[in-house]
């Protein structure tokens, strides 16, 4: 399988008068075309630091990010930009809907995607009557689908989701963790931080991010 995302030796510090603070230190770490690695965590320890590293939305202290083999932070604004909006979707935790579009318009947006197409992605996530709905008038719970929806609409190589499930209920949770691991399993490549331990049953590896380094968590029997 192709390596999507080639993290080496990245280290992450936030400057603070009383002196830097250390959030990620040397980490490694790779996802390919056809895995969900799941990234687990307290709050704090700096996962979604390292997914902002990840997608190419917050440079790294130190180290190398590198996305179907192109070093990211080495490429002009132009085309890290470029990288950002073509290769990669990303699920924020504040997700980042466009309140003055309906649904169905925050799903066109991404590399210009088709009414056709969004409708399906909607489908698939259980949202076709909310297609025209702003997102004022859809609960948390619609929100966080059809912001999992617009992550992968354009098709990316590389889908990061910082917690896609947070606030969800068991129901919600376990439809966003098939549906992102059906994207992995059609080829795309998955990475998501998240505080619910059931995304083990889904992903190929998971990870946990303890003190500024990662330590691969045993799947469960």
């Amino acid at each position: 399988m192709e390596t999507i995302l080639h993290v080496t030796d990245l280290s992450h510090r936030y400057a603070n008068p009383a002196g830097d603070r250390v959030v990620l230190e040397h980490l490694d770490l790779d996802v390919q075309a056809g895995q969900l690695v799941g990234l687990l965590g307290e709050s704090g320890a700096g996962k979604t630091t390292l997914l902002l590293n990840c997608g190419t939305m917050l440079r790294p202290t130190a180290g190398r990010v590198e996305i179907k083999g192109r070093s990211v932070y080495q490429l002009a604004d132009t085309e890290k930009a470029q990288v950002r909006s073509r290769q990669i979707g990303y699920l924020f935790q504040t997700l980042q809907l466009i309140p003055y579009l309906t649904l169905r318009d925050n799903l066109r947006l991404p590399a210009g995607s088709s009414n056709d197409r969004a409708d399906a992605w909607l489908d698939r996530v259980g949202l076709t009557d909310w297609a025209l709905h702003k997102p004022d008038a859809l609960s948390h719970g619609q929100r966080q689908r059809g912001a999992l929806a617009r992550a992968l609409v354009h098709q990316p190589d590389l889908v990061i989701a910082d917690e896609p499930t947070g606030n969800l209920d068991r129901q919600n949770s376990e439809l966003v963790f098939r549906v992102l691991r059906d994207y992995a399993d059609a080829g795309g490549a998955v990475l998501v931080a998240s505080h619910d331990e059931r995304i083990d049953a889904h992903a190929d590896h998971c990870w946990s991010l303890q003190e500024g380094a990662l330590k691969e968590v045993s799947p469960q029997p």
